[in-house]
């Protein structure tokens, strides 16, 4: 039969064991003190990128809105000159329109004089 209770005796740990256990605990502390500035300092960092990317993100929106005012002003110009276009062309061919009336009347009064000149001539040479 196993005996219903065991006697442990605890006994002090030797001054070498107590002195690396000591040891061991500040080297302990001291990395979890390098982690938390480590950690201290990544997160500062972590913020600047945010920063930084916050405002690129600001660049690039602003830089589409610009670019979106740009096509929209190209897009504008396009149909004004498309209407320019259209105006010239109008307007050319009115001149055609003038220009060929011209020529028949100037024709026609060249036609005129040419008619009362020979008429003047019968007139002249039938005095005569």
């Amino acid at each position: 039969a196993p005996p219903a209770h065991r006697r442990v005796q605890l006994t002090s740990p030797s001054p070498p064991t107590v002195n690396k256990l000591a040891h061991a605990n500040v080297q302990l502390h001291e990395e979890i003190a390098r982690l938390q500035a480590q950690l201290a300092d990544s997160s500062m960092k972590a913020a600047l990128l945010a920063a930084k990317l916050q405002t690129s993100q600001a660049a690039v929106a602003r830089s589409s809105s610009a670019a979106e005012m740009l096509r929209a002003s190209l897009e504008v110009a396009q149909e004004d000159r498309a209407a320019m276009r259209l105006l010239l062309e109008a307007a050319q061919d009115q001149t055609r329109r003038q220009v060929l009336a011209l020529q028949t009347r100037h024709e026609a009064s060249l036609a005129a004089l040419a008619g009362a000149h020979r008429h003047e001539r019968r007139a002249v040479q039938l005095e005569a």
